[in-house]
């Protein structure tokens, strides 16, 4: 396009967004391109380039300074606000890592440019004007730089519209006091925090130049989780040196312990330009050769490893990072050695009946978990625990149920109960935890098959909405509703030995959606 002869009118048109001329209009376009010729810029002025030149001799015009980070267009000044209702937000406010990972290209520019905070300020009021859900922060480590993490979150503290969720990836050990203060102040879903632990072996930690306090981490997600007010994701990446199966299920298993919302299990990406790449030969890596050069195999991990990895991600996104599943797995998994085993026997379990990559309904993934329990328990026997209690209180497993909500309800759910030791009972406990999961999240019409008949107790559950009717101890907040809409906007189920647990759906727990859950007791319900 800068010399005469190499100009085609319609296509240069298309590409400056105008309307392609007329055949008149081409003509004299094309005449005038041929007498005004736009001159070849000097390409040798500009940084950051290289180039051939005609007589086949390279040009390189140095390393272009890095641009201020508030001189950056905000792009979503061109979306209209109704369109970013429903959508996820990609936002920087910084740019590059003080650290040095070596599976990171970050690693290679030491430089963090930070965005002037005026102007997050007034980008992030445009997010919450538009109510989008969620704004995810992509700076690499966001709280890197203490005073700027601070002033965001005070902002958006103080800016809370009650809807607008933020994401930020974060290291965990340099959170200080005062910024854990701050966190424990956020409404309940305001903050979501990822933090990268990627390994629990220090000599792993220690060949991928990451310096981490895995105590700290430890101690700094305990005391998030205690807040109940911030959701934490947890990241692990499978192939990195030094790590074999061994290994990496001692990471796992710790990284499960400290109880995040969301265990992402991801795998070793080797990128060229890092330093990862530079040790590919050392570390014995096979890559795929195109994006994403995911890793294959290590001198640590064979192929069969990495396809044994996949089988558990599947299984830990469908029943566990769904949140789905909490009350059943906080009981299933002590009936094996480990978590990680756990999930191995149940990607086992879909590998072998050909469920894997089937994207089942959400009924259907209680049905195969039902029988995925039923087949261990047959196995193996089943296992008594003290911490089931009887099956009547099986919403004592909910993420909400950790404190008494339902008049009597604390005093009897700290009750232990011994179980016979045979397969039949436990089963019949996980069919109520797993119909208390199913209840918690939504009202659902369709019932797994493995739902107990409740006909035996209809008469039962219709008398106890017409006392809440009358007299409401449970239901108070459903004032002017008669018992037959209470019925459809709220949900008993009876358990194994006769419990009745109430599902109420007006009031959620802000951090986990799921239904207030309690207990009925029996003087309430005949």
């Amino acid at each position: 396009m800068f010399g005469p002869n190499s100009v085609n009118v319609a296509r240069y048109a298309s590409l400056i967004g105008t309307k392609s001329p007329t055949k008149c209009d081409a003509q004299l376009t094309e005449s005038n391109f041929q007498t005004r010729s736009t001159p070849r810029p000097d390409l040798s002025e500009i940084p950051g380039l290289t180039y051939r030149n005609p007589d086949g001799t390279i040009t390189d015009t140095g390393i272009r300074p890095v641009m201020d980070l508030s001189r950056i267009p905000f792009s979503y000044h061109t979306v209209a606000l109704e369109d970013l209702e429903h959508r996820i937000i990609y936002y920087e406010s910084s740019r590059g890592c003080p650290f040095s990972c070596s599976y990171c290209l970050s690693s290679i520019d030491k430089q963090v440019r930070f965005r002037d905070l005026e102007l997050v300020k007034e980008e992030l009021c445009y997010f919450l004007d538009a109510r989008v859900p969620q704004v995810k922060f992509v700076d690499r480590t966001f709280n890197c730089k203490k005073s700027h993490a601070m002033a965001i979150w005070k902002f958006i503290q103080e800016h809370d519209n009650g809807i607008t969720n933020f994401h930020f990836e974060i290291a965990a050990d340099l959170l200080g006091e005062e910024e854990m203060e701050l966190l424990a102040k956020m409404r309940p879903g305001l903050v979501q925090l990822e933090i990268g632990v990627q390994t629990t072996n220090t000599q792993t930690l220690e060949a991928i130049r990451r310096k981490t306090d895995l105590q700290e981490i430890q101690r700094i997600t305990a005391r998030i989780n205690q807040g109940r007010n911030v959701h934490q994701h947890l990241d692990l990446i499978a192939g990195l040196p030094y790590e074999g199966m061994d290994s990496f299920r001692r990471s796992f298993n710790d990284v499960y312990a400290m109880e995040p919302e969301q265990l992402q299990l991801g795998f070793l990406k080797v990128l060229k330009g890092s330093y990862m790449e530079e040790m590919a030969s050392a570390y014995g890596l096979t890559y795929s050769s195109i994006p994403p050069y995911e890793v294959l195999s290590t001198r640590w991990l064979s192929y069969d490893g990495i396809l044994e990895l996949k089988e558990v991600e599947d299984m830990v996104e469908v029943y566990y990072n769904s949140r789905q599943f909490t009350c059943t797995l906080k009981v299933f998994e002590k009936e094996f050695t480990s978590p990680y085993d756990m999930f191995y026997f149940m990607g086992e379990y879909y590998r072998n009946r050909g469920l894997a990559g089937i994207s089942h309904n959400r009924i259907a993934r209680y049905e195969i978990l039902f029988d995925i329990i039923k087949e261990r328990l047959i196995l193996f026997g089943g296992q008594t625990h003290d911490v089931i209690g009887h099956a009547g209180n099986a919403a004592v497993y909910a993420d909400d149920m950790s404190r008494p909500h339902c008049p009597k309800q604390q005093a009897k759910l700290a009750e232990p109960v011994h179980l016979d030791d045979t397969p039949q009972r436990e089963l019949e406990t996980y069919r109520d935890l797993l119909m208390t999961d199913l209840y918690l999240r939504e009202n659902v019409k369709s019932r797994p098959g493995f739902a107990r008949d409740q006909s035996a107790f209809k008469a039962q559950i219709k008398d106890f909405f017409i006392k809440e009717e009358k007299a409401p101890r449970y239901l108070t907040d459903y004032k002017g509703y008669d018992s037959r809409q209470m019925s459809k906007m709220a949900h008993v189920e009876a358990m194994a030995d006769g419990t009745l647990v109430l599902f109420d759906y007006r009031n959620r727990d802000s951090l986990t959606y799921n239904a207030r859950a309690c207990v009925i007791d029996k003087t309430d319900n005949g």
